[in-house]
């Protein structure tokens, strides 16, 4: 019994470990196409924004939203952008994040003549997915908070997309941590099978 025990703790520590490894192999792979300086950015033709909804069920403001969007209304005006690509879920008729996101980049003043819509993006791999049918390997800016721009760059190598991320503000990276080490683990899941 207490073999068991020991085995099946060592079992535990070694996932965990793997999983802890994996979360920083792929921030470390990423961390140097991630802009958060405004001055230095490429010129880059197309921006694909992920999804968030406006709120969280309980009306709190979803401040990724928020951010995301203060994001694209900042790389907006920008002469180099021709499309800004709209990706997220649209399950059901009270939750589309795509049309959340129009709503509120128009409210900001964004030229909605720029704007490109995917309500298929339901999650990262899908939104790049959609992106690779519809635009091939052109060059990318992705836009969303670091944490998830580390693993959308990560799903864009192995995708053969030339990516790059602008980082969205606003959002605790301790509200992240959990859910991205699991998506991490997911995503390599999903690379290598």
């Amino acid at each position: 019994m207490r073999k068991s025990i020991l085995i099946l703790f060592s079992t535990l520590i070694f996932f965990f470990l793997l999983l802890v490894v994996n979360y920083y192999i792929i921030s470390v792979s990423g961390k140097h196409s991630i802009f958060n300086n405004f001055a230095a950015l490429p010129a880059y033709n197309n921006v694909l924004v992920f999804g968030a909804g406006r709120n969280y069920p309980s009306d709190r403001p979803n401040y990724a939203f928020t951010g995301r969007m203060a994001a694209t209304e900042k790389l907006s005006p920008l002469s180099s952008v021709k499309k800004i690509i709209l990706s997220g879920k649209n399950e059901l008729p009270h939750y589309n994040e795509v049309d959340a996101m129009k709503t509120e980049l128009i409210r900001r003043g964004v030229s909605e003549k720029k704007m490109v819509y995917d309500e298929d993006g339901v999650n990262t791999l899908q939104s790049l997915l959609n992106y690779k049918r519809d635009f091939g390997t052109e060059p990318v800016l992705m836009v969303s908070e670091r944490e998830q721009l580390e693993r959308a760059l990560f799903y864009a190598e192995h995708l053969g997309i030339n990516a790059a991320g602008y980082e969205a503000t606003g959002f605790g990276k301790k509200e992240f941590q959990l859910r991205e080490v699991l998506s991490r683990a997911k995503a390599r899941i999903e690379v290598l099978f």
